[in-house]
């Protein structure tokens, strides 16, 4: 993915759920390599994803 080159931070709305975690740790690495901050937000405890804590299931 690119940025434009004002953008300096990114964040990155992962699942709380094995796949969510492994592909938000290799998406920190990657863009925390080219040189962006990088902050990672999760859905509160017991919700896999950010729909279903919407939703409230």
């Amino acid at each position: 993915m690119e940025f434009p080159p004002q953008v300096h931070s990114i964040v990155i709305g992962a699942d709380n759920d094995p796949a969510g975690e492994a592909w938000a740790d290799k998406a920190v690495r990657a863009f925390a390599d080219r040189g962006l901050t990088v902050r990672v937000i999760r859905p509160f405890a017991g919700f896999k994803d950010f729909n279903d804590e919407l939703r409230g299931r």
